[in-house]
């Protein structure tokens, strides 16, 4: 499965994850919490500007909206099934992103 989400991020994704590259590197080499911490903010604003429905093959729909860490997430109600669903994608699109920042 690593193999096949390398080289995952392009286009609005790779838009999303390019800016952070330095950051990332920055946090690796000071130490693994603050790798934890900064990989955190940057699936918040993954997740916030890509919903987790949309297919990896797929363009989210531009522009993509604002992202602002200080605001609150918007709660949607999900049936149970849709949770699941919903953990076990954003589990897959975090592990992708994880690969992504940390292969350049």
């Amino acid at each position: 499965m690593r193999k096949s989400l390398k080289a995952w991020a392009k286009g609005a994704r790779e838009s999303i994850l390019a800016p952070h590259i330095a950051g990332y590197t920055d946090a690796l080499e000071r130490g693994w919490r603050f790798e934890r911490d900064y990989f955190a903010e940057v699936c918040r604003e993954y997740h916030a500007k890509i919903d987790w429905r949309i297919a990896d093959c797929e363009e989210p729909p531009e522009p993509l909206p604002a992202y602002n860490k200080f605001a609150l997430p918007v709660v949607k109600m999900l049936s149970e099934e849709e949770t699941v669903k919903k953990r076990e994608r954003i589990v897959v699109l975090n592990e992708a992103t994880h690969l992504s920042l940390a292969e350049v």
